[in-house]
């Protein structure tokens, strides 16, 4: 199951080479997610207390696992990567099954929106579940605006269609914080 989320991240690393007229100037870019994850008292969740779901499709007003349809969890763990935001503890994925170390969700690449032309923007969707210990399930939607002379790409995130401020803290790194 964690394979099959590998080989997706994997993907999409090999298919971010951005196009000649796009700032990065072919280097490959991949948008990252990390997670500030407190309860509702203030403090930290401790890890593989959530999980969060492969990436969602919305269909006729539903959300489905893109792919063969079948639902994966991963667990979210602190992060142990220096690039920490401020005192915040981050979490990210798990990184696979022979891995006991936790990632930044990979949410974005630059391959994605390659046909846009002008001043027309190219706008997306993603969903992701994240389930927490007592069962309970939110939704997150990260919405990709991006377009073209002149090149500009933005990022919304939404937790159960609320905005929730994102901090883009290091080149392609976000991080937003979920209380609850």
């Amino acid at each position: 199951m964690k394979t099959i989320f590998l080989i997706i991240v994997m993907g999409f690393s090999l298919l971010s080479c951005e196009k000649e007229n796009k700032s990065s100037e072919g280097d490959p870019k991949i948008y990252d997610l990390n997670f500030e994850l407190l309860r509702s008292d203030g403090t930290v969740y401790e890890d593989d207390n959530l999980k969060i779901s492969n990436e969602q499709e919305l269909f006729n007003g539903q959300l489905h696992p893109i792919g063969n349809g079948e639902l994966f969890w991963f667990d979210l763990g602190k992060l142990t990567i220096q690039s920490q935001n401020g005192d915040s503890i981050l979490f990210g994925i798990s990184c696979g099954e022979n891995c006991n170390d936790y990632l930044p969700l990979p949410f974005a690449s630059g391959a994605e929106g390659v046909d846009v032309n002008g001043p027309v923007p190219f706008e997306k969707d993603k969903y992701w579940l994240l389930r927490y210990a007592n069962e309970d399930v939110d939704t997150l939607r990260v919405h990709d605006v991006q377009s073209i002379n002149p090149y500009n790409r933005t990022f919304t995130f939404y937790v159960n269609e609320q905005q929730v401020e994102a901090t883009n803290f290091i080149y392609q790194e976000y991080a937003i914080t979920i209380q609850k």
